[in-house]
């Protein structure tokens, strides 16, 4: 799914950079509850 937005947004002409903030939400939350349960 993420390469499928990746590749949505590579090919827009304009600034993609709320598909960039949406891309990039998921993946920190995902690392901090690794993290957490790591840290457990």
């Amino acid at each position: 799914m993420g390469v499928g937005l990746t590749t949505i947004v590579s090919q827009l002409p304009s600034p993609s950079t709320p598909f960039y903030i949406v891309e990039t939400v998921p993946f920190i939350v995902g690392f901090g509850m690794l993290y957490l349960s790591l840290y457990r």
